[in-house]
This record gives structure tokens, C-alpha cells and sequence, in this order.
């Protein structure tokens, strides 16, 4: 049988198949990587820590299982990476922090467990912003993550080396964390899928902390199917968001379009985007309908009264010893945490009550809201500011302005590519639902995909650059 070349960009639902047919060696798979990220991770700064052994390792041993008759799914032999927030038993969790670079893990997180016991081939912990605070493009201790459409724009964070790494073949598939847009941010700004679960669905155990009561974990492929296959795979079920994808036309949900809240907060090309990705589902027979929602500014001052008060609390046992070594960025969001009073904290998570119950209410009679997933495409490295809509606006102002209210409410968000612009970079769109309701999310976001052929795009900076 003849293999599809090349093997590093492989859906995962076809590497899968070739594997269980035995007609892909997961060896072979997991080599096309490793030789993939030794050419050309060292132009993108992807990987903390590869495990190159461990990974021709655990490809033999998924070989030998395939071999023997006790192939364990579709994850079985496939090559994934994690964020280094993520615990992986014996590797450090560095955090992307100077202080924890020896710092070994001493168990799995069970969401790591999960992977290992559905076979995965393990490629190393990749690349964030430091203890995935922000949205900025340095992580001063391990330096850029580039984006692979273009090196001299940012790849999105936290998760940036996940992203980056999906989107240039160097992983199959990657697990990231979102706590205010840090898996939705990234895979907007590669032009890939990222999955913001719904808080609480992924276990957190294991999984160094930023603010608790929003972090979630989250995975990040090249389409909507693989991205299902991952998150059963992450929490141990089957038959669960994956099952019948390829076989529904879900044509009778209703989406929700803010549109004002659109136009409002978004660069205009990225709201034609999004509006195209409307017209789109409706020429396909899917019933989108205007409705009148967006959050206030009441709602994102909560975000900072929630998320720097807990990584305060999260980190103030570390900062008599290792203050002085963690980053400027870093050190001034904890700083802004010390001063949040427990009453502002109090007041911001009713804040956040209140407009989970005012989404609740725009959502009523919908499956989804469709809503772009950053309001710019991705900014220069070393740019603060970004022109939009004929404007210089601070990146920290804007780059949350769709992503932090579901962290706030704990809504799953799906994000996937949906254009590019006129200077070449992927724009996004993402579907948000309410709590649990992931596998509707997969369901039109896969029927997106047969409109579509944005997520069959790649970067070709390996030959460009």
C-alpha cells in the first residue's frame, strides 16, 4: 500500500488507520518527526525538552502491541506533544521558569496517564510563556516561540510551542492549557484547531497551576475530527465526542452571531471572516440568527480580579526564595495580584456568575455562538501594539477581548481556522457553547471543515526561510 507523504502531516484519524492496519509503522511515524523537529525547531524554539529516545521507545513498543493483536485506539503510536505545565513522570516540568528547569516530575498527570495508556508516542514538553502568564511573544529564560507562517510573528501563548509544533508537522497533536485564551490564542494565530474544554471536564491534578478556578487543559491538532480523538483519548472515555463526526450533518442546530460585538471588537477583516464563515453554514441549510450579546467592561476588570488574585496565592510560597529569578512580565502580574483584595475577588467571581447567566440567556434556543477567536491576526515580535482598523491598540488590551468571557463562565470554546489576511496570516474563528457540550462544538465545527479547506493549508517557512 502506498503511504501518503509527507508522513509528519498526517491526520491523525488516517495515520491511525494505516497503523491499525498495519500498514504504517509507528517507528516510521514517529522518525518523520524527530528528523522534522531536528531540521527546523531550532528556527521555532517549539520543544523545552525532546525525548527523542523515549520516543523511538514508545513507537517500538506501540509496534510491538499493533503486532500482537492489542492495538488500544486511535491514539495507539501516535507522535504527541505537552506543554511543559504538564506533568510527564522523570521529565521536568520546567514552566518555562529558570528556577525549575531541574525540576524532575515524580508522577503522571492523569491526563498524561491517559495518553500513556492510549498508547501515545511521547515527542517531548514544549515551549510557553512563562507559568503561562499572558499573551506576550518572549519567554525571557527559553526565548521565542516563532510562528510558522511567518518568523517574525508571535505563535500565540501560552501554549506556544504546542501550536507552533501542530502547525509545522513537528506534532501530531499537542496538549495545552487555556485559562483566558492560552489554547484558542495560539491555534488562531497558526491557523490550527484548539479545543478550550469546559472547566473541570480535563483533570488539573499534575498540572501546575495559574488561577484555578479558570484553568483548564486543552488539546490542539490540524482538524476538527483528530481534535475529538485527542480530548477522548485526554479524559479516558471513547464512543464520546469523536463517534458518527464523520456521518452527522448537524443542519438543524441554530448559532447565535453577536454581530455588533463582532464589529465592535474586531478588526474589520477578521469580522468579514467571520461573517463569511455565517454564510457559509447558512448556504449549507444551518440556521444562523443575529443575537444581541457582548460582555462589559465590568466583566473583564473580574477576569484580572479572579486570575491575578489566584496566581498570587499560587505562587507566594515560592517568591522568598526564587523572586528575583522569575521574569519582569511575570513578576509585575503577581505584584497586581498582592494588591486584589479578598473583596475584590469576592465581587469579581459574582461578576463572572452574572454573565454566565446573561451568555445563558443570549444562548437560549441556540447550540452555539459563532464568534472570532482573537480580533487580530498575529502581531510582530517585539510588538506591543497592532494596527487595527486603521488604529495602533495595545495587544494586552485586545488579545482577550473573545476568549477571557468563557473562561470566566467555564464554556468549552472551539477555535479553527477560517481565512487568511491580506498579509498572509491565518484568522479564526471559534463555536461557544455552554458547559459539556463539546461534542455539538465538534459537530459543527467538522461540518465547517467540509465547507471549508482552510485546515488543509501549511506553513512552508522550512522552504521560504
Amino acid at each position: 500500500m502506498k503511504i501518503p507523504e509527507p508522513l509528519y502531516y498526517l491526520d491523525i484519524s488516517s495515520a491511525a488507520d494505516l497503523i491499525r492496519s498495519k500498514n504504517l509503522s509507528p517507528v516510521e511515524l514517529a522518525q518523520s518527526y524527530l528528523d522534522r523537529i531536528n531540521l527546523l525547531d531550532s528556527k521555532l524554539g517549539a520543544y523545552i525538552t525532546l525525548v527523542a529516545d523515549r520516543a523511538i521507545n514508545d513507537a517500538k513498543v506501540a509496534e510491538k502491541e499493533i503486532l500482537n493483536g492489542k492495538y488500544k485506539g486511535p491514539i495507539h503510536g501516535i507522535p504527541i506533544g505537552i506543554k511543559d505545565l504538564i506533568d510527564v513522570k522523570g521529565i521536568p516540568t520546567t514552566c518555562g521558569a529558570d528556577w525549575k528547569r531541574s525540576a524532575l516530575a515524580t508522577e503522571n498527570a492523569p491526563v498524561t496517564q491517559n495518553l500513556i495508556n492510549a498508547g501515545m508516542v511521547l515527542l517531548g514538553k514544549q515551549s510557553l510563556l512563562e507559568f503561562a502568564m499572558g499573551g506576550i511573544d518572549h519567554n525571557p529564560h527559553f526565548g521565542y516561540t516563532r510562528n510558522p507562517w511567518n518568523l517574525d510573528y508571535f505563535s500565540g501563548g501560552s501554549s506556544s510551542g504546542a501550536s507552533a509544533s501542530v502547525s509545522a508537522g513537528l506534532a501530531a497533536g499537542a496538549l495545552g492549557t487555556d485559562t483566558g485564551g492560552s489554547v484558542r490564542q495560539p491555534a488562531a494565530y497558526c491557523g490550527i484547531v484548539g479545543m478550550k474544554t469546559t472547566h473541570g471536564l480535563v483533570s488539573l491534578e499534575g498540572v501546575f497551576p495559574m488561577a484555578p478556578s479558570l484553568d483548564t487543559v486543552g488539546p490542539l491538532t490540524r482538524s476538527v475530527m483528530d481534535n475529538a480523538l485527542l480530548l477522548e483519548a485526554m479524559t479516558g472515555r471513547t464512543n464520546t465526542f469523536f463517534a458518527g463526526l464523520d456521518q452527522q450533518t448537524p443542519k438543524t442546530m441554530r448559532i447565535g452571531l453577536p454581530v455588533k460585538w463582532v464589529e465592535d471588537d474586531a478588526d474589520s477583516e477578521v469580522a468579514k471572516c467571520c461573517f463569511a464563515a455565517a454564510e457559509a453554514l447558512m448556504e449549507s441549510g444551518v440556521e444562523v440568527r443575529e443575537i444581541d450579546f457582548s460582555p462589559n467592561d465590568a466583566d473583564h476588570e473580574a477576569y484580572q480580579g479572579i486570575a491575578y488574585y489566584e496566581a498570587f496565592r499560587v505562587h507566594k510560597p515560592y517568591l522568598n526564595d526564587y523572586l528575583s529569578s522569575y521574569g519582569k512580565h511575570v513578576r509585575e502580574r503577581i505584584e497586581d495580584g498582592f494588591a486584589i483584595s479578598e473583596l475584590t475577588h469576592l465581587n469579581a467571581r459574582k461578576q463572572a456568575t452574572d454573565l454566565s447567566a446573561r451568555a445563558a440567556s443570549a444562548l437560549s434556543g441556540f447550540d452555539a455562538l459563532l464568534l472570532p477567536t482573537q480580533p487580530t491576526t498575529a502581531p510582530e515580535l517585539n510588538k506591543g501594539a497592532i494596527i487595527m482598523n486603521g488604529e495602533l491598540v495595545s495587544m494586552a488590551e485586545i488579545r482577550g477581548n473573545f476568549t477571557v468571557p468563557f473562561n470566566l463562565t467555564g464554556w468549552p470554546g472551539l477555535s479553527l481556522p477560517a481565512g487568511f489576511s491580506k498579509n498572509a496570516l491565518p484568522m479564526s474563528i471559534q463555536f461557544v457553547s455552554k458547559p459539556y457540550n463539546e461534542r455539538s462544538l465538534y459537530q459543527i465545527g467538522h461540518l465547517y471543515q467540509t465547507l471549508t479547506s482552510w485546515h488543509e493549508m501549511r506553513p512552508t517557512f522550512d522552504k521560504s526561510n
